[in-house]
Protein backbone atom coordinates (compact mmCIF):
# COMPACT_ATOMS: atom_id res chain seq x y z
CA UNK A 1 0.00 0.00 0.00
CA UNK A 2 1.45 3.44 -0.67
CA UNK A 3 2.19 5.45 2.08
CA UNK A 4 -0.24 7.96 1.46
CA UNK A 5 -2.84 5.70 1.96
CA UNK A 6 -1.32 3.82 4.91
CA UNK A 7 -1.31 7.37 5.81
CA UNK A 8 -5.16 8.37 5.05
CA UNK A 9 -6.76 4.90 6.35
CA UNK A 10 -4.68 5.32 9.92
CA UNK A 11 -5.94 8.43 10.14
CA UNK A 12 -9.62 7.94 9.25
CA UNK A 13 -9.34 4.78 11.63
CA UNK A 14 -8.05 7.34 14.49
CA UNK A 15 -10.50 10.04 14.13
CA UNK A 16 -13.61 7.33 14.13
CA UNK A 17 -12.26 5.58 16.96
CA UNK A 18 -11.94 9.01 18.87
CA UNK A 19 -16.06 10.15 17.55
CA UNK A 20 -16.95 6.46 18.69
CA UNK A 21 -15.72 7.25 22.21
CA UNK A 22 -14.85 10.69 23.06
CA UNK A 23 -19.18 11.46 22.50
CA UNK A 24 -19.92 11.25 25.76
CA UNK A 25 -21.12 14.19 28.19
CA UNK A 26 -18.35 16.33 29.16
CA UNK A 27 -20.28 18.49 31.86
CA UNK A 28 -20.28 21.50 29.55
CA UNK A 29 -23.72 21.76 28.11
CA UNK A 30 -27.26 22.47 29.78
CA UNK A 31 -29.32 18.75 30.25
CA UNK A 32 -33.33 18.55 29.33
CA UNK A 33 -33.92 15.72 30.99
CA UNK A 34 -35.70 15.02 34.21
CA UNK A 35 -35.81 12.23 36.76
CA UNK A 36 -33.91 9.54 36.64
CA UNK A 37 -30.67 8.21 38.17
CA UNK A 38 -28.05 10.28 36.04
CA UNK A 39 -24.82 9.42 37.72
CA UNK A 40 -25.15 5.34 37.72
CA UNK A 41 -25.47 3.04 40.97
CA UNK A 42 -22.20 3.84 42.15
CA UNK A 43 -23.04 8.22 42.46
CA UNK A 44 -23.69 9.30 45.87
CA UNK A 45 -24.80 12.85 45.97
CA UNK A 46 -25.21 14.36 49.56
CA UNK A 47 -26.71 17.83 50.73
CA UNK A 48 -23.43 19.03 51.34
CA UNK A 49 -22.71 18.83 47.63
CA UNK A 50 -25.69 20.39 46.24
CA UNK A 51 -25.06 23.65 48.95
CA UNK A 52 -21.87 23.59 46.75
CA UNK A 53 -23.09 24.00 43.43
CA UNK A 54 -26.14 26.06 44.85
CA UNK A 55 -23.54 28.57 46.16
CA UNK A 56 -21.20 28.57 43.48
CA UNK A 57 -23.94 29.98 41.05
CA UNK A 58 -25.11 32.61 43.09
CA UNK A 59 -28.41 30.92 44.54
CA UNK A 60 -27.48 31.55 48.20
CA UNK A 61 -26.83 34.99 47.74
CA UNK A 62 -28.84 37.38 49.41
CA UNK A 63 -31.09 38.67 46.25
CA UNK A 64 -31.81 35.08 45.25
CA UNK A 65 -33.06 32.47 47.80
CA UNK A 66 -30.52 33.31 50.70
CA UNK A 67 -32.82 34.44 52.91
CA UNK A 68 -36.25 33.67 54.72
CA UNK A 69 -38.17 35.45 51.97
CA UNK A 70 -36.00 34.13 49.00
CA UNK A 71 -37.46 34.55 45.53
CA UNK A 72 -40.76 32.38 45.12
CA UNK A 73 -40.71 32.11 49.07
CA UNK A 74 -38.14 29.89 48.42
CA UNK A 75 -34.94 29.37 51.11
CA UNK A 76 -31.92 27.68 49.77
CA UNK A 77 -30.02 28.42 53.26
CA UNK A 78 -30.53 25.29 54.96
CA UNK A 79 -31.65 21.75 54.46
CA UNK A 80 -34.96 22.09 56.73
CA UNK A 81 -35.53 25.20 54.28
CA UNK A 82 -34.54 23.85 51.06
CA UNK A 83 -37.00 20.71 52.09
CA UNK A 84 -39.64 23.16 53.11
CA UNK A 85 -39.95 24.39 49.70
CA UNK A 86 -41.56 27.80 48.82
CA UNK A 87 -44.86 29.57 46.75
CA UNK A 88 -44.90 26.78 44.49
CA UNK A 89 -44.83 23.99 46.83
CA UNK A 90 -42.23 20.95 47.10
CA UNK A 91 -39.29 21.84 45.83
CA UNK A 92 -37.81 18.60 46.40
CA UNK A 93 -39.50 15.18 45.96
CA UNK A 94 -37.15 12.68 47.63
CA UNK A 95 -36.88 10.06 44.96
CA UNK A 96 -38.32 11.61 42.15
CA UNK A 97 -36.35 14.49 40.70
CA UNK A 98 -38.15 15.06 38.06
CA UNK A 99 -40.99 16.11 40.33
CA UNK A 100 -38.70 18.67 42.00
CA UNK A 101 -38.68 22.10 40.93
CA UNK A 102 -35.03 22.25 42.41
CA UNK A 103 -34.19 19.84 39.93
CA UNK A 104 -36.02 21.16 36.68
CA UNK A 105 -35.62 24.50 37.01
CA UNK A 106 -32.39 24.11 36.30
CA UNK A 107 -32.96 22.71 32.79
CA UNK A 108 -33.48 23.56 29.47
CA UNK A 109 -37.79 23.72 29.70
CA UNK A 110 -38.63 24.37 33.16
CA UNK A 111 -42.26 23.36 33.58
CA UNK A 112 -42.82 26.40 35.28
CA UNK A 113 -41.14 30.12 34.77
CA UNK A 114 -38.20 30.94 34.17
CA UNK A 115 -34.87 28.62 33.97
CA UNK A 116 -32.59 29.03 36.73
CA UNK A 117 -30.48 30.83 37.71
CA UNK A 118 -31.65 33.89 36.17
CA UNK A 119 -28.62 35.55 35.81
CA UNK A 120 -25.07 33.77 35.00
CA UNK A 121 -24.21 30.89 33.14
CA UNK A 122 -26.73 27.70 33.35
CA UNK A 123 -25.81 25.26 35.60
CA UNK A 124 -23.42 22.37 33.99
CA UNK A 125 -24.73 18.79 33.51
CA UNK A 126 -22.47 17.46 36.21
CA UNK A 127 -24.16 20.12 38.44
CA UNK A 128 -27.52 19.43 37.40
CA UNK A 129 -26.41 15.73 37.86
CA UNK A 130 -25.69 16.20 41.52
CA UNK A 131 -28.78 17.50 42.09
CA UNK A 132 -30.63 15.10 40.22
CA UNK A 133 -29.14 12.36 42.06
CA UNK A 134 -29.21 13.41 45.71
CA UNK A 135 -32.87 13.74 45.04
CA UNK A 136 -33.16 10.31 43.29
CA UNK A 137 -31.15 9.06 46.42
CA UNK A 138 -33.69 10.41 49.03
CA UNK A 139 -32.61 13.97 49.59
CA UNK A 140 -31.11 13.10 52.70
CA UNK A 141 -29.91 16.09 55.09
CA UNK A 142 -26.18 14.33 54.55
Amino acid sequence: MPRFQGACLLSFALVTALLMTGCGDLGTEPDGNGGGNHGGADTLSTYTDVRAVLQTKGCLSSNCHGSAVGNGGLDLRTYASTIAGGNTGNTVVPGNSGASSLYTKTTTSPPFGSRMPLTGTPLLITQQRIIADWIDQGAKNN
